[in-house]
């Protein structure tokens, strides 16, 4: 019956360390992927959620804003949801709702630049509907050139 001497027994023992410790960095890496993963899965889901909610609106002929206002839906709602986020308010839920408010954001964003850059005048509100502009006339350069 083969022993192992006292050196090849540490040999043995610090290959398996070693590998343990492989296992877990690889454990610890790839959880921190699937966390990155989730967050953007939210931020899509943030935005295309906002997308279907304002076109379903906007279907029927109805602006995407608070009623009786010409504050937008979008804008309101990923506020609400970073501030939430920020907050601590929702305990374990604060970074989920900071990615679907970062997605709603993006979307509202991105919707401006796209009003902006087809009607050449900054409006707050994203979608369809009445504009509201917050320069009074056209585009931001009258607002900058009020600050400036």
């Amino acid at each position: 019956m083969p022993f192992l001497t006292d050196s090849q027994l540490a040999k043995v023992q610090s290959t398996v360390a070693a590998a343990q410790n492989r296992m877990q960095l690889a454990k610890a890496r790839a959880e921190q992927k699937a966390g990155e993963v989730k967050d953007g899965l939210e931020i899509v889901g943030g935005a295309t959620l906002m997308g279907y909610l304002r076109g379903m609106r906007e279907k029927g002929g109805n602006a995407f804003t608070i009623p009786g206002t010409q504050i937008d839906i979008e804008l309101v709602a990923g506020m609400g949801l970073v501030g939430a986020g920020l907050a601590d308010v929702l305990g374990k839920y604060d970074n989920d709702a900071l990615m679907l408010g970062y997605g709603m954001l993006a979307h509202y964003s991105g919707q401006i630049g796209r009003n902006w850059g087809k009607s050449g005048s900054f409006s707050m509100v994203a979608g369809g509907g009445a504009p509201f502009p917050i320069a009074g006339g056209s585009a931001l350069d009258s607002l900058l050139s009020d600050v400036i």
